[in-house]
């Protein structure tokens, strides 16, 4: 009778531990975030690359185009990921697909950047990966001001 009620302890709380677990970053957001985050996404861009009104019209659908395959190529990579093969020849098969997915990945930013020339310009289109990240950045920056430490993370107290 103690094994079991231990196993049963045992197995609810890793079960529990495992279901809180927080999934990708827009399935954690509510909608009202994600729509405030593609708000503060639009303002930076478009100051930082002083977009015309012309130009954003060219712009914002193709970015929104390339953020959407590549939300769907990170599903596929996650897929992908979780999948335990249970024998070499599986093994090999995951290693090589995985390979595809992570050159598809950089295919997908070379076709962004080239979609880009055109409405950008050189100069500003070689800029555009470096914003991201500097705008990745802010709004991880932002988040550790808000908490006091890592994003998701209880302030850290003071000595």
């Amino acid at each position: 009778m103690k094994t079991f009620l231990f196993t049963f302890f045992a197995v609810a709380f890793s079960t529990a531990a495992a279901w809180a677990q927080p999934g990708p970053m827009h399935e954690r957001l509510s909608p009202e975030q994600q729509a405030k985050l593609q708000q503060l996404r639009i303002a930076f861009f478009s100051e930082q690359l002083s977009l015309t009104t012309e130009e954003a019209q060219l712009f914002w659908p193709i970015v929104d185009a390339h953020q959407q395959a590549v939300q769907d190529h990170q599903a596929t990579m996650r897929s992908l990921v979780e999948r335990r093969p249970t024998t070499d020849r599986e093994a090999e098969a995951l290693i090589a697909e995985l390979a595809e997915h992570r050159k598809a990945e950089v295919d997908l930013e070379s076709a962004l950047l080239r979609a880009l020339l055109p409405v950008l310009g050189a100069e500003r289109t070689v800029q555009f990966p470096r914003m991201e990240q500097e705008f990745r950045r802010s709004i991880l920056e932002a988040a550790r001001k808000r908490s006091g430490g890592r994003p998701g993370m209880p302030p850290t107290p003071r000595r």
